[in-house]
């Protein structure tokens, strides 16, 4: 686990680096930037609220993007660093290491930290799709239970139904008895 350098991240803020920070981490950047937040805000909370206001407060800005539908959604802008004086910091060659590593760090979807409620509305999910499935699974298994039981009852119907006919002709039917004869 990397420990938080606060000076590294006033010289360099970035979005993925708020991510990665702890709510002990969060906090401290929150006084470094005189930003009023309650200590007991969950972490969640100040990971909304810091951006926010360093954006206002100008210590970071979000990218302009040129066609804002093929952008991402509201609020999944990557921050760009700024320093004090509004002068943007320079981002990383297109093709160089630096850039594909932020690149792959922006499209990571393990990276972006999901808030509680996100989490137990995704387990909900879960469940209610495995439980559906069980359902599918158990009706399907009933379905032909009672259509093998249904088979069974017609093939034992017919077998009676059979047996009782051969008893009837065998009734009808005249037996020849061995000393009697026909002139």
């Amino acid at each position: 686990m990397t420990t938080f350098d606060l000076e590294e991240f006033v010289a360099e803020p970035t979005h993925v680096a708020l991510e990665l920070c702890r709510k002990v981490d969060l906090l401290e950047i929150a006084r470094h930037y005189a930003i009023p937040l309650s200590p007991a805000l969950r972490v969640g909370e100040l990971r909304e609220a810091i951006p926010s206001e360093l954006v206002a407060n100008g210590v970071v800005v979000l990218p302009v993007s040129s066609d804002p539908v093929a952008g991402a959604a509201v609020g999944d802008a990557v921050v760009s660093p700024v320093r004090p004086g509004g002068e943007r910091v320079e981002q990383p060659q297109l093709g160089s290491p630096a850039a594909l590593f932020e690149e792959a760090e922006e499209k990571s979807p393990g990276l972006g930290l999901r808030s509680p409620r996100d989490v137990r509305v995704d387990v909900r999910i879960a469940r209610l799709k495995h439980e559906r499935e069980k359902e599918e699974r158990e009706f399907h298994l009933k379905r032909e239970i009672e259509l093998r039981r249904i088979e069974v009852e017609a093939a034992t119907a017919r077998e009676v139904e059979l047996r009782k006919l051969e008893a009837d002709t065998a009734v009808f039917r005249p037996s020849k008895s061995p000393g009697s004869r026909s002139t």
